[in-house]
C-alpha cells in the first residue's frame, strides 16, 4: 500500500465524518465503495478510533438518547437502527438494557400514545385502542409495555388522553 493511497483515503475518512458521525462499519462500508484498499481502510479506522475521531460506543448512546427521548420508539426499534448502523446486536442490546430501563420505555410509551390519541379525538374508543396499540408495535414496543399503556389511557371522548383514575 503506497502512502499516496493512504492519503486519499484519509481525506475521504475525513470529508465522511465531518458530513455526520458514523460508526466504523458506516465508514468502512463507504470508504470500500470509494475503492480504497482494505488495508488502508483497517488502518485508518484504527487510527481514527485511537484519536476518539470514531466513536462507536458514543453514537450508540446518541442513538439510543435521541430514539427514545425525542422520537419516543421502543427498544426493538432501536436495537435494529443499531443493527443497521453495524454495531453489534448483542452489544446494542447490552447497552440498551443498561441505559432505557422498563420504567424509561413505559413513559416513552405512554407519552407517544397520548400524542397519538390527541389526534382521533372523532374516533371511537375501540378504534382508539386500536390503532394505538398497533403504533406502539410498529414503533418497536414490547407487548407488556403496550397492554399497561392501553390499560391506562381512557379513550372516553370526556377525557382524551388522560391516564384512568383507579
Amino acid at each position: 500500500m503506497d502512502e499516496a493511497q493512504l492519503k486519499s483515503a484519509r481525506l475521504a475518512a475525513l470529508r465522511l465524518l465531518t458530513a455526520s458521525a458514523l460508526t466504523s462499519s458506516e465508514l468502512r462500508l463507504k470508504l470500500a465503495g470509494k475503492g480504497f484498499a482494505e488495508e488502508a481502510i483497517a488502518l485508518l479506522i484504527a487510527e481514527f478510533t485511537r484519536r476518539r475521531l470514531l466513536d462507536d460506543a458514543g453514537i450508540v448512546d446518541d442513538v439510543i438518547e435521541r430514539s427514545a427521548l425525542q422520537k419516543l420508539e421502543g427498544r426493538r426499534q432501536i436495537r435494529n437502527r443499531l443493527v443497521r448502523r453495524g454495531i453489534n446486536s448483542v452489544e446494542a442490546e447490552e447497552r440498551l438494557k443498561e441505559v432505557y430501563t422498563v420504567e424509561g420505555e413505559f413513559a416513552a410509551a405512554l407519552e407517544f400514545a397520548k400524542k397519538k390519541l390527541r389526534s382521533m379525538l372523532a374516533e371511537p374508543a375501540n378504534i382508539k385502542r386500536r390503532r394505538i396499540g398497533g403504533a406502539l408495535d410498529r414503533r418497536g414496543f414490547p407487548s407488556e409495555v403496550i397492554n399497561r399503556v392501553l390499560s391506562e389511557i381512557s379513550f372516553s371522548a370526556e377525557e382524551p388522553g388522560q391516564a384512568e383514575d383507579n
